[in-house]
């Protein structure tokens, strides 16, 4: 397989992503034991593989049932990479607190929550989708090929072109809650995300 030259160091894209991070302690721990808060701002970014970005493609035979038809086929896949993709991006964003209270030696409370915010992911529209779907432009139908007769198959289509394509973004959020004692010589925990 061969591919268009690409610069091997992704000059195409800027790579220069912020990272911010505070932490506080707002009360003195001599007092009523210890509390930090804490939180971050991350950006990220992945660029796209070159295998995602080439227009050349990888082939595979495929076979199975096709539903809307009855029927089942034997057929060439080929991937498709996508020219125009960009970087996929994220975004993502956590606080936190921990807080280890003065009358309970060894203990420590934790609550930490993270938020994620991805964009442009790159995400392939599979082979069932596109037969379930009958999507024009990416089946190419055609006689049985003489593969698909050497296995019986009753096939209506030569070719199935695989897209790599972006989806438009996934956001997720969750929380992560802990308890730590420790004990002089034994250390246990509980954690609950």
């Amino acid at each position: 397989m061969t591919f268009p030259f690409q610069p091997a160091a992704h000059s195409r894209y800027d790579a220069q992503k912020p990272k911010v991070s505070v932490r506080w302690q707002p009360l003195d721990a001599k007092y009523v034991g210890g509390l930090i808060l804490r939180g971050s701002y991350t950006e990220a970014f992945h660029a796209p593989a070159l295998s995602e970005i080439s227009p050349a493609s990888t082939e595979e035979r495929i076979g199975g049932f096709d539903r809307l038809l009855g029927q089942t086929f034997v057929s060439e896949e080929r991937v498709v990479g996508n020219p125009n993709l960009q970087p996929e991006v994220a975004y993502e964003w956590s606080y936190g607190a921990v807080y280890s209270p003065k009358w309970i030696k060894g203990l420590t409370l934790t609550a930490d929550w993270w938020h994620i915010d991805m964009r442009s992911i790159a995400s392939l529209l599979g082979t069932p989708f596109i037969i379930d779907n009958n999507v024009p432009g990416l089946i190419i139908r055609g006689p049985p090929t003489s593969y698909a007769l050497l296995h019986q198959a009753q096939s209506f289509w030569s070719l199935i072109l695989t897209k790599i394509l972006r989806a438009p973004s996934l956001k997720g959020s969750t929380m992560k809650r802990s308890i730590f004692w420790t004990l002089p010589s034994l250390a246990m925990g509980i954690s609950a995300g």
